[in-house]
């Protein structure tokens, strides 16, 4: 005895829970043609009434970028539409326009995210300029945001800082900061719901206001450390300065840990 399966007669939301299970750990998508479940919309009509219908399948996605893709940005605005009050979920990596290979697009695509409030996942590897651009939306325009990175791929933390508690709208959402250039604690509101901070540089006393303004921190790994000028001014650092933040630990933390050098 043969069944029908009326899509209209069932909620989009819990059907879409379907197919966020079956997304990969990291939730990234490439733009292949092959990946799913971007292409879901392209089996049957059913399902494409299901996928445009159900925001949270398009938010649970992270949208990446695939050299030479001339309609990213254009991809990225319906992207957008779809993920809707849920949020978009993005990863840029530097490689597509190194040597001047894909400026235009990518260049497009910036203007797209800047002008995006709605940013849940964000991960990038970019230059020094557009990281810049970037930065100077968080956190004021981006209330929803629970995971952000922000690489400089100049390597150059001393051009711009990346600043998560100085603005009139709190990152109630925000548990998780990635390997990240230049971020600043000074003078904050507390960030009660983050668990995870990676970063590659960091000020000592940043270190200290971190551990302050983040009570549930879980996680704290700090690559490389940028120690104290002297009060002579003669650029010299004083390592020693280091070790004291270790005192400031909340009582949730399982795991705080120094790496890679201090200068």
């Amino acid at each position: 005895m043969s069944s029908t399966c009326h899509f209209d007669r069932i909620p989009p939301e819990p059907l879409s829970g379907i197919f966020i299970f079956s997304l990969p750990a990291s939730g990234f998508a490439s733009a292949r043609t092959d990946s799913a479940p971007i292409n879901i919309n392209g089996v049957c009509k059913p399902w494409c009434q299901l996928s445009i219908s159900s925001p949270r399948l398009w938010s649970s996605i992270r949208r990446g970028y695939s050299d030479g893709d001339p309609y990213f940005a254009a991809n990225l605005e319906t992207w957008i539409s779809r993920s809707g009050c849920c949020g978009l979920s993005f990863c840029i990596e530097k490689s597509f326009y190194r040597y001047g290979k894909g400026e235009t697009e990518f260049e497009a695509a910036l203007d797209v995210l800047v002008r995006s409030e709605r940013w849940v996942v964000g991960d990038v590897t970019v230059d020094n300029r557009a990281a810049l651009e970037l930065a100077s939306v968080i956190p004021h325009r981006t209330p929803s945001l629970k995971r952000v990175g922000i690489v400089d791929s100049d390597e150059d933390p001393t051009l711009w800082v990346l600043d998560l508690f100085k603005s009139s709208t709190p990152l109630h959402q925000l548990t998780d900061v990635p390997p990240t250039w230049c971020v600043s604690f000074r003078a904050g509101r507390p960030l009660p719901n983050i668990r995870n901070i990676c970063l590659n540089a960091v000020e000592c006393l940043d270190m200290v206001d971190c551990l302050l303004l983040c009570p549930c921190l879980e996680e704290l790994a700090i690559l490389a450390v940028i120690a104290t000028l002297d009060c002579y001014g003669d650029n010299e650092y004083d390592a020693s300065v280091v070790q004291p933040f270790k005192i400031f630990v909340p009582p949730s933390s399982n795991r705080i840990s120094t790496t890679g050098q201090t200068y």
